[in-house]
């Protein structure tokens, strides 16, 4: 028994991904091999799923896993982004704010929390409690609190 990093009781872990695995959809080959590079070590290995660690009880991981789900969802299967930017600005609509908002903000969260060498520079602080609280309460605060925003490439 650990404690899970989430709700914060003593449960068995899973195995929780830092990021999701549709993160890595594009950079699977034919065989669902992606190349790692690390390089600290100078080292390049092949991986066949994302980065994970002990870290989420079962319950917590299916809290996250249905924000990944939904986001997944509407990203590739019925995607609510455009095929080209033709501007320096676009608003996406259709989509659930709240779901959306905790996927991002677990996604920050758990790379901060995670002991692993890729993320070792990801720390929060304070705010890592903060987030934690939030998305135990499966409630992404305000709109102005860890605003969300992205930007495309020059």
């Amino acid at each position: 028994m650990m404690t899970c990093r989430l709700c914060c009781l003593p449960k068995p872990l899973c195995d929780s991904h830092i990021l999701p695995e549709f993160a890595y959809r594009r950079t699977y080959d034919e065989n669902r091999q992606a190349i790692y590079l690390d390089l600290l070590r100078l080292k390049r290995s092949v991986r066949q799923r994302g980065f994970w660690e002990k870290l989420l009880c079962i319950d917590c991981e299916g809290k996250i896993g249905r924000w990944e789900t939904y986001f997944a969802e509407i990203w590739y299967n019925r995607p609510v982004r455009p095929s080209t930017l033709t501007g320096r600005a676009l608003v996406l609509k259709g989509i659930d704010y709240r779901k959306t908002k905790l996927l991002l903000l677990s996604i920050l969260w758990r790379s901060s929390v995670s002991s692993l060498v890729p993320f070792r520079d990801v720390r929060l602080g304070p705010h890592e409690e903060r987030l934690r609280a939030l998305m135990d309460a499966a409630d992404p605060g305000p709109e102005t609190r860890y605003v969300i925003a992205a930007l495309a490439g020059c």
